[in-house]
């Protein structure tokens, strides 16, 4: 019998590598661009959470659908609210 235990690492993992590498670009001194794809990973993990099963999604499930899904897509909208309120500097 297949295992399912793996299926929500997956999404997890997703979620992590879209993160890290959006560090990495705020690292590298492209904020803007790092700051929005850490936001809309956050939203993304929010409408996964939204449409898929707990069982599916292992270690995003933290409280109830409702709490993870607003959690997830207010932070994700306030990072990109505050990315895009942000003028960039004139050279």
């Amino acid at each position: 019998m297949p295992s399912r235990r793996g299926s929500g690492e997956i999404a997890l993992g997703l979620v992590l590598l879209g993160v890290l590498v959006g560090l990495a670009l705020v690292a590298q001194d492209h904020w803007k661009q790092g700051l929005s794809l850490m936001g809309v990973t956050l939203l993304g993990a929010a409408l996964l959470r939204l449409v898929l099963p707990a069982s599916r999604l292992g270690l995003l499930v933290v409280r109830s659908r409702p709490f993870d899904v607003a959690t997830l897509a207010l932070l994700g909208a306030a990072i990109l609210g505050v990315t895009f309120q942000v003028p960039l500097p004139h050279h």
